[in-house]
């Protein structure tokens, strides 16, 4: 476990180095900019199955404005480019951009945003876009916290609280799990996440979780949100990606883990 939170030491170093760029160009980025840019093979062909994430958190707006500035996606690629947007304490909403999509603008709710680029299996065709985005919409108290991606199994199980300045105040952070940024393939096999640990309950859900998975479909579902757990352990099942919020509120209430992973032949056994 000490190896675990040495490499996620690290982690945290990249998402500092990397916040004062303007242009993400790999999944698994994230960014806190108040503009910039994703331009995510553009003029290449992209994979198939591909479920690429990036986060985006502006600093003192209460939206976020993105703009399709150029896209190669295929038409076989229906709503490719999926946008959820959180403000401090829930998902505000989804939206979509991309063929058969004629608008190339989408303004944001909240000031963190998961982007998504999806591809079907029938695709092969497309190469990339770029998006560019900015902050948009008046002053807003900026909102401190954490935003990880995770693109295998390299980090899990992830121990949170993961920063002993973590629980000093108030914050609100994003995480997104993919089995190798790409959507899960073959029959049987299922994409698996297990939360386990201490959370303060009810009445007061001060801290919590709220999961989310996101398939081939346009929106993603919200699994569960979780403020009374209690060192059991809550599985969930996907076959795409997860998004985690969590909330949490200051002090050392939260004491958690989270372990991910593949369940080859899940539903042969």
């Amino acid at each position: 476990m000490k190896s675990v939170k040495f490499t996620l030491l690290v982690i945290l170093s990249f998402v500092a180095a990397i916040s004062g760029q303007e242009t993400l160009r790999e999944c698994g980025q994230i960014i806190s900019a108040n503009s910039g840019t994703i331009e995510y093979k553009l003029g290449e062909t992209y994979d198939k199955f591909e479920a690429c994430a990036f986060i985006v958190r502006v600093q003192n707006f209460s939206y976020i404005k993105f703009t399709l500035e150029e896209s190669g996606i295929s038409g076989r690629d229906r709503n490719a480019i999926t946008i959820m947007g959180f403000n401090e304490n829930n998902h505000t909403a989804t939206y979509t951009l991309g063929p058969p999509n004629t608008e190339l603008e989408a303004e944001v709710k909240g000031s963190i945003a998961v982007v998504i680029f999806r591809s079907w299996s029938i695709s092969g065709f497309g190469k990339g876009f770029r998006l560019g985005f900015e902050g948009i919409g008046g002053s807003l108290e900026t909102i401190p916290g954490f935003d990880m991606v995770f693109n295998n199994e390299k980090f899990s199980p992830l121990e949170i609280p993961f920063s002993n300045n973590f629980t000093n105040v108030a914050s609100t952070n994003l995480m997104v799990f993919t089995n190798e940024a790409h959507m899960m393939t073959e029959v049987g096999d299922v994409f698996t996440m297990n939360l386990s640990g201490h959370v303060m309950e009810d009445p007061y859900c001060w801290d919590f979780f709220s999961v989310y998975s996101f398939t081939y479909v346009t929106s993603p579902v919200l699994e569960q949100t979780i403020c009374d757990m209690n060192t059991a352990t809550t599985e969930f099942l996907t076959g795409g990606i997860f998004i985690v919020l969590f909330r949490n509120y200051g002090g050392r209430f939260t004491s958690a883990t989270v372990e991910w992973g593949i369940d080859y032949e899940y539903y042969t056994d």
